[in-house]
């Protein structure tokens, strides 16, 4: 929970896409300065082996096209140099809302969403967004279809219709989106931070939009003309970017990039870029408190940061962050903690957020006691910079961010193909396409002056002072979202606290290691390998097939049927897990800084903690064992311990008030018991507050004594060190009492013909209602019918109940698997409909897909099945997804590892009788167990939806 919150917190300042108008400044769209390596030649990691070229095509539009032989899929992206901050002022979110129409009906497909059709109906994946000054459309689909589903595109772009007829539905949708969106932290946030700054920057408009802001003025053009004007005076090719990306040839990509988008018009839109002040002076110098929903406690200090985007070799901004995220003895971030102040420090920098300058934010999450305390902890943070003006720019310490950045160049992990699509089209407005690769990496040279200009900037007269939680004293609505703020001078008094924390503040001596290349390469392995089967100890090998690189993953499980055999132990377990971060942490950013190891504690489905190594494998041994020596040796202090509690009540507490999607995932798992969590929230809190520190530590004592480690290597690991790794960690916890691995006390059987109603109360006002169906056996040809149901079946419904009765913006479906039964969901969330309609809707829906799936074609099937292997069988981009089959079945138990060879001979064989009759028998007959999961809130039209009796 806390994860998602910072997440929140940092989306929110980054996306920026609150409104817009397009009386504003502008000047042309200034690039980066293009390195002198990248002048000649994309800049690559020795670990990239695709193709990269970039043109112009004769109508302006910046291409890249990327070619890798090794994939099966292909992807596209194209960005639009307009945004939310270019909506006119009497039609705020039309960006947004020209988005949705771009794909209402083309001039050779006049039908609306036949590109999201085409795209789903082979596998692929399709979405499209709209952001403060770019518009992006990207899809991936098998690389068969990508010729047939770019002239789809090209053509949505080049001549949309824009059908009259298609405007109400439109409006609906974007009414729902915005309902789902209000009541969002993120957005919260977002519009908060609108309504504070300058007051005359598009930024302060409703870049969103809603039916109120969208519909049509007395005394102006209609919606219909205002998008028509909008279309024609933005979307023009030389504003456009475009990245594809494909297993064909270099060549034959330039030559479709040319052949499909040439067409679109080149109206010589002047590139723009919004370059009025968000935070003018009268901006500055204040403190805001903001009300959220979500239950924890954030510091944030916000100053302005000038554009510094030429100086982007140099590093100035990732120089400061590594010195402010440090948690060395004597850092900021590890004083705080020490002093219990803090649970984390998380700076965040962005030179160009808002057009022609950016924000520097430095978050921190408070403790109890530091919630007390703040005054103080602004203070530590100017006397850390104090510190950092004085002795922490230095050529040594750079000499550690440039060691730190190329270790993560050289260790580069090939994204999939629509997210470097994304990547390019999206960087492209701003870099030299040949610098992206390496354009968050490249240190050219240390230069002080550059880092001097950004840290100068971090006075206290220059500064925003940000109170985020549940229960701050607000005074003001907000416009457009669920929250209040209230805002003030910062008195000179005030910043006297700033002057003295009292706190003796030292830096780190810089270290440089260079890693000797002492690990041999190990040949690749069909299956995994057990290495070791011993009292109290398992573990696991298997190496790549693909890659090379020395890189892995280790999953170590700890696992004892005391974890979560009741809730008051399941309280237990979590709290243990929250002490035991705070402890890792330190841990955690010098692996990652130093070696590129990351490093992961979590509670899995089975209720077992799960300690994760991942990244650079020359190191693992050491983070292993110092892992496990942190968690044997934990210390435990009563204000730790009252500071873990209120983390982990506050995470429960949230749990309503996250987005409904995570909620259901939530309950739906709780039902079919593939959360770790079986328990209600109110049932775990109570726990919480009775559970003494003393119970703690005997709990502890017991698990280190009661253990059973179990281990999953995969990558370029040699047995040998996954032996010493394993017998290490075993060692370190000592003997155990737990010889062999305890037997999963969680049991689920799906029954067939019976249902459960699950009815839960939310703080959010939208109706969600999943209904899934589980059957009852163990069947991979079952899921393979399902997957290939559910391939037509989303399309399907989404277009029936989201574009034509738009009665929703998610709505859709899923085939996955519960334990081992094959399932089957489908989910709705509704702003204006009731649970009973929603539920309605689907049993006619269900009924009706049926007859149409009679009449799908055998050759349709074979196009779906053949797009479900095409995936199975990709090349996977990187070794972390090569790895993620085998860990899966590892912690189902599955230790056949043939999960996902089994599920393409199943699709290989199936055929259009039995994709009817699974669906006959699950969804039309019942033979299935029946999960109604529904989710509302008190302002929810309607109540739930009732069985009949």
């Amino acid at each position: 929970m806390l994860k998602t919150k910072i997440s929140i917190l940092a989306l929110a300042f980054m996306s920026l896409g609150i409104g817009a108008q397009p009386s504003v400044a502008s000047l042309p769209i200034t690039k980066a300065v293009t390195s002198d390596i990248a002048k000649t030649q994309f800049v690559k990691s020795p670990q990239d082996d695709r193709v990269y070229s970039e043109l112009m095509l004769e109508n302006g539009m910046q291409v890249v096209v990327i070619s890798d032989p090794s994939i099966n899929e292909s992807a596209v992206s194209l960005s639009v140099g307009v945004g939310q901050f270019h909506d006119p002022d009497n039609y705020q979110g039309l960006a947004h809302f020209l988005e949705h129409m771009i794909f209402q009906g083309s001039k050779s497909y006049p039908e609306p969403n036949e590109l999201i059709d085409f795209v789903a109906k082979h596998n692929g994946r399709y979405n499209a967004m709209t952001e403060a000054q770019l518009t992006s459309y990207f899809f991936s689909i098998p690389s068969q279809q990508f010729d047939p589903a770019l002239v789809m595109l090209s053509d949505a772009i080049a001549n949309p219709l824009f059908k009259q007829v298609n405007i109400d539905k439109e409006l609906n949708a974007i009414e729902q989106e915005w309902q789902r969106l209000r009541q969002q932290d993120m957005y919260v946030i977002n519009r908060a931070l609108a309504n504070t700054v300058n007051p005359s920057h598009p930024i302060k408009k409703f870049g969103a939009g809603n039916k109120a802001s969208l519909e049509n003025k007395a005394q102006s053009i209609n919606l219909y003309d205002a998008m028509k004007r909008f279309y024609e005076q933005y979307y023009s090719s030389n504003i456009m970017t475009l990245t594809l990306v494909s297993n064909q040839p270099i060549k034959e990509l330039e030559k479709i990039a040319r052949k499909h988008f040439s067409k679109v018009k080149n109206r010589n839109v002047a590139n723009t870029r919004i370059t009025d002040s968000v935070l003018t002076s009268e901006a500055l110098n204040k403190e805001i408190k903001l009300r959220t929903k979500i239950a924890t406690d954030i510091l944030m200090l916000q100053f302005p940061l000038q554009n510094n985007f030429t100086t982007w070799q140099n590093k100035p901004n990732a120089y400061l962050n590594m010195m402010l995220s440090s948690q060395e003895p004597g850092s900021l971030a590890a004083l705080l903690i020490e002093q219990e102040l803090i649970q984390m420090v998380s700076p965040l920098f962005l030179p160009n957020a808002y057009g022609s300058e950016g924000t520097a934010l430095i978050q921190f999450v408070l403790t109890e006691k530091g919630e007390q305390q703040k005054d103080k902890v602004i203070a530590a943070f100017f006397d850390y910079i104090a510190l950092l003006k004085q002795k922490g720019i230095t050529p040594e310490y750079a000499q550690e961010l440039a060691q730190m950045l190329e270790g993560q160049f050289n260790n580069f992990q090939k994204p999939s193909a629509l997210q470097l699509a994304m990547q390019f089209s999206r960087m492209m407005h701003t870099v030299s396409a040949k610098d992206i690769l390496h354009f968050d990496t490249y240190f050219s040279e240390f230069n002080s002056e550059t880092v001097q200009r950004v840290i100068d900037q971090f006075t206290a007269d220059n500064m925003r002072i940000w109170h985020i939680s549940d229960d701050e004293e607000v005074d003001t609505p907000l416009t457009y979202a669920d929250g209040s703020y209230s805002i003030a001078q910062i008195e000179d008094k005030k910043k006297a606290l700033f002057a003295n924390s009292g706190y003796e503040f030292k830096l780190h001596e810089p270290e440089i290691e260079r890693e000797l290349e002492t690990q041999q390469l190990v040949a690749s392995s069909d299956k995994p390998k057990q290495l070791i089967n011993d009292k109290g100890l398992s573990a696991w090998l298997k190496t790549s097939e693909h890659f090379k690189q020395k890189q892995g993953v280790i999953g170590i499980s700890i696992e004892s049927e005391i974890l979560n055999n009741s809730a008051k132990n399941h309280a237990l377990t979590n709290l243990l897990s929250v002490m035991m971060l705070k402890d890792l942490q330190r841990l955690g950013t010098r692996a990652q800084q130093r070696h590129q190891v990351g490093l992961m504690l979590l509670q899995n489905a089975n209720g077992n903690l799960a300690v994760n190594v991942v990244g650079k494998t020359a190191k693992h041994d050491y983070y292993a064992s110092k892992l496990f020596e942190a968690i044997s040796e934990m210390k435990f202090k009563k204000s730790r311990f009252n500071s873990a509690k209120k983390l982990y009540r506050e995470s429960l507490e949230n749990l309503d008030k996250l987005p409904l999607t995570q909620q259901s995932e939530l309950y739906f798992g709780q039902l079919v018991k593939t959360e770790a969590m079986h328990w209600s929230a109110e049932e775990i809190l109570k726990q919480i507050e009775e559970i003494t520190l003393e119970e703690l530590v005997a709990f502890h004592e017991q698990l280190m004594s009661q253990t059973y480690i179990d281990l999953f290597a995969f990558g370029q690991y040699g047995e040998k060190q996954i032996r010493d790794i394993a017998v290490n960690v075993r060692k370190i916890f000592g003997e155990t009492t737990r010889v062999s691995k305890p037997i999963n006390l969680v049991s689920y059987q799906p029954k067939e013909g019976t249902a459960i109603n699950k009815k839960v109360n939310s703080t959010l006002d939208n109706a969600y209602l999943r209904e899934s169906y589980i059957y009852p056996q163990e069947s991979m040809s079952v899921l393979a019918s399902l997957k290939v149901i559910n391939q037509l079946f989303n399309s399907a419904i989404y277009k029936s109940l989201r574009t034509e009765k738009q009665m929703a913006y998610a709505v859709g479906s899923r085939a996955f698997r519960v334990h081992k039964f094959p399932a089957f969901s489908l989910y709705m969330e509704s702003a204006d409909v009731s649970l009973p309609k929603i539920k309605s809707e689907f049993d006619d829906f269900v009924v009706g897909f049926y007859k149409g799936l009679e009449l799908v074609s055998e050759q349709d099937i074979a196009a779906v099945k053949q797009g479900l292997i095409e995936e199975l069988k990709q090349k996977p981009e990187n070794i972390f997804v090569e790895s993620q089959p085998y860990f899966s079945d590892w912690l189902k138990g599955e230790y056949h590892f043939s999960s996902r060879a089994e599920l393409e001979k199943q699709l290989k064989k199936l055929n259009k009788q039995q994709v009817l009759d699974v669906y006959k028998r699950m969804l039309l007959e019942y033979q299935s167990e029946t999960v109604l999961l529904q989710i509302k809130g008190d302002s929810s039209v309607g109540n739930y939806f009732e069985f009949s009796k």
